[in-house]
C-alpha cells in the first residue's frame, strides 16, 4: 500500500460532492476543502480512477493523485520544482 495525497479543482458543486464521497468510500481522509491523503494499493486507486473517468469532469476541472513517496524524495533532495507532472503524478 502507498500513500497518496489528492487535490482536485471541481467547479460545479454536485460533482464536487460525488468525488469527495467518492474519496470518503475509498478510505481517503480530508486534509483541507479539496484536499484528501490516505492509503491505498494500485488496484483500489485504477478502480477509484476509473469511477472518476466515468463522472462527466468538465475540461476546466482536474484531480491531482500524488504518491507521499515522490514527494518526500524531491523534498530530501531539495528538487521539488523537478517533479515530472507528466511521469510521476496521476492527473485525471
Amino acid at each position: 500500500m502507498t500513500k497518496y495525497l489528492i487535490t482536485y479543482d471541481i467547479r460545479h458543486n454536485k460533482l464536487r460532492k460525488k468525488i469527495s464521497d467518492l474519496l470518503i468510500r475509498y478510505g481517503f481522509e480530508r486534509v483541507q476543502y479539496s484536499v484528501f491523503c490516505g492509503m491505498s494499493k494500485l488496484s483500489d486507486l485504477k478502480r477509484l480512477k476509473h469511477f472518476i473517468k466515468g463522472m462527466n469532469l468538465d475540461e476546466k476541472d482536474s484531480i491531482i493523485i500524488l504518491p507521499f513517496s515522490k514527494i518526500n524524495e524531491e523534498i530530501q533532495s531539495k528538487r521539488i520544482s523537478s517533479l515530472d507532472f507528466n511521469n510521476e503524478v496521476i492527473i485525471i
